[in-house]
C-alpha cells in the first residue's frame, strides 16, 4: 500500500501514537522478508514489523520515513499465555512483546512456551534458535532473548510452540478474604 488513506491504519497501535508509514508491504513467505530486509539494509530504510497492532507501547508504530512489514497470519491453536487481546492479537505479536494474560499464572508467558524460533536479522540472514523437544540444553538461549525484544533483534518468521489441547470448558474461580494479615 502506498496511498496515505490506505497506510493510515498501519501507523498506530493502542498507544495512540501515530506516525504515517511510507508504505505497507504484505509478505507471504520468509524469502520475501529476506529480500525486503536486504534491500532496506542496503539503502538504510527503516522497517517496522507489525501483526494486528494491538500493543499498548507503540512497538508496531513506525518511525519517520519507515515502511511497515505486515506479518498477520491466523492460526487456530490453544495458546496458553492468553494475552488480554487474545480475540484479535497474533501469535507473532505475543512473542515479540512477551504478552500474557491471566492464564500465564498456570501456563506461563510466551517466553515459557516457545521451543524455538526462526528469524531474519537486520542484514537479511536467516537464523534458527532453540530445540525441538520440551527439554533441551542449548547454552546461550537466543530463543528467550528474542522473545519480548519487539523486533529489535530480528523479524520472527516461524515459531515452534508448546501447543496445548483445547479445554472442553473454562471455569473462573474467585477467592475473597475479609482481611489480609501476615
Amino acid at each position: 500500500l502506498t496511498e496515505p488513506g490506505d497506510c493510515w491504519a498501519y501507523g498506530y497501535d493502542n498507544s495512540k501514537i501515530h506516525v504515517m508509514p511510507e508504505c505497507v508491504l504484505f509478505v507471504k513467505n520468509k524469502t520475501q522478508i529476506q529480500d525486503i530486509v536486504k534491500y532496506c539494509f542496503q539503502f538504510s530504510i527503516p522497517i517496522t514489523t507489525r501483526g494486528r497492532g494491538t500493543g499498548n507501547t507503540g512497538g508496531s508504530v513506525p518511525i519517520d520515513n519507515s515502511i511497515i512489514l505486515s506479518l498477520l497470519k491466523k492460526q487456530n491453536f490453544f495458546w496458553g499465555p492468553d494475552p488480554s487481546s487474545q480475540d484479535y492479537s497474533t501469535i507473532g505479536g505475543n512473542i515479540a512483546n512477551n504478552s500474557a494474560g491471566p492464564r500465564a499464572i498456570k501456563y506461563g508467558t510466551p517466553r515459557d512456551n516457545i521451543l524455538g524460533l526462526e528469524f531474519i536479522s537486520g542484514t537479511g540472514e536467516l537464523h534458527k534458535t532453540g530445540v525441538k523437544t520440551s527439554k533441551g540444553v542449548v547454552g546461550l538461549d537466543l530463543t528467550r532473548l528474542l522473545t519480548g525484544s519487539e523486533g529489535v533483534l530480528g523479524i520472527i518468521t516461524q515459531a515452534t510452540l508448546k501447543i496445548l489441547p483445547l479445554n472442553d470448558c473454562t471455569v473462573t474461580i474467585e477467592v475473597t478474604f475479609n482481611e489480609i494479615s501476615e
